[in-house]
């Protein structure tokens, strides 16, 4: 039997599936890559001053501190893109300075360098904070003239440059920060990148979580319609259960299958 379709209908379907292809085109072209990062705080030492416990000190080079945490923030490239020329950024809240660093390439161990304008930057700073020392040394009522501002700025704020960022690759940034109030700092991480977005990694248990109820939900849906449908042409054959066990069982394949599927969509798409 044949099914001649009329062509006004034929012409609706068409337009119709010719804009949900460029549709997709056009979103594939523009696609965004997704940048995942996690960020851990191991809180080093923290001065207090107790009746009980005594009276504890933190010193960084010989210099009093109230608070030191290491942060650590990975970041990932797990999208179907190579990028070149990645800045990253970092800089920490009011009460807070960067006292150290180190960064690198996770898989291949290179060093990241700062980026070229902060470099410049931060180099003069440094030129310039050691000459105003060399002057305070020599002339006690020597004042520095519009050098902590600038001081300060580079304490707050870091900015790194990736040459490369190849996909299914990884980078570390590990921050050495100093509270001053003797509190858990805030480090804030950015990408700057064209159609680049920078999202944090969600953690194992919650994607489990969420997967679980995915296919959970369609394994349900699956295997009542399979079961529904034995039921109702073989209810009298000896054989049913065994056929709805074996059912039961595809579908659970299925529901599987259709998750992972729709994840590697996804990530073409993304």
């Amino acid at each position: 039997m044949q099914i001649i379709l009329p062509p006004w209908l034929i012409t609706i379907i068409t337009a119709v599936l010719a804009f949900l292809s460029g549709l997709l085109l056009e979103r594939f072209k523009n696609r965004i890559v997704h940048l995942k990062f996690k960020k851990s705080v191991f809180q080093l030492a923290t001065a207090i001053q107790n009746n009980y416990w005594g009276n504890i000190e933190v010193l960084y080079n010989n210099r009093k501190t109230n608070h030191l945490s290491l942060i650590t923030v990975e970041i990932r490239n797990d999208s179907n893109t190579d990028l070149e020329k990645v800045k990253i950024d970092f800089w920490v809240d009011n009460e807070s300075q960067m006292l150290a660093h180190q960064a690198n390439y996770v898989e291949s161990g290179n060093s990241i360098l700062f980026e070229e304008n902060y470099q410049q930057e931060f180099s003069s700073v440094l030129e310039l904070n050691s000459e105003d020392l060399r002057l305070k040394e020599a002339n006690p009522n020597h004042e520095t003239s519009g050098l902590t501002q600038r001081v300060n700025w580079i304490l707050a704020n870091k900015s790194f440059n990736l040459p490369v960022f190849n996909r299914d690759t990884s980078v570390k940034f590990q921050i050495l920060v100093e509270n001053f109030q003797g509190q858990v700092p805030k480090l804030i991480v950015s990408v700057l990148h064209k159609s680049c977005k920078l999202v944090e990694e969600v953690n194992e248990s919650e994607i489990t979580n969420t997967k679980n109820k995915i296919v959970g939900t369609i394994w349900i849906l699956l295997a009542f319609v399979a079961t529904t449908t034995i039921y109702w042409k073989f209810q009298n054959n000896p054989y049913a259960i065994i056929w709805t066990g074996i059912s039961t069982l595809i579908a659970l394949y299925i529901a599987l299958s259709i998750y992972y599927f729709i994840k590697l969509i996804k990530r073409i798409l993304r």
